[in-house]
């Protein structure tokens, strides 16, 4: 997998977008949206640029929409279930 920026080495909205999508791809149990949150908070302390916990929770929302009607992963009873590995070819 890419390397993915943390802390002080996210300087941008990209690495931001990295870092959730790089998260979400990274899970292999099921999960629900304020577990990608609290992670995606804990790895962006002492980052240089600010963004806020609603900007982070609408970025979820928006990644996971994505991923479910792509069926990489589908969502039951307030969980969501990894289907497959999303490779970049």
């Amino acid at each position: 997998m890419c390397r993915i920026n943390t802390k002080s080495n996210i300087v941008n909205q990209g690495d931001i977008n990295n870092l959730v999508v790089g998260i979400i791809n990274r899970q292999c149990a099921p999960f629900n949206e304020d577990k990608i949150k609290d992670i995606v908070l804990y790895h962006s302390t002492g980052a240089k640029i600010s963004i806020s916990v609603s900007e982070i929770e609408a970025l979820i929302k928006t990644r996971l929409d994505t991923l479910v009607r792509n069926d990489f992963v589908t969502y039951k009873r307030g969980q969501y279930y990894p289907i497959r590995i999303v490779r970049s070819v």
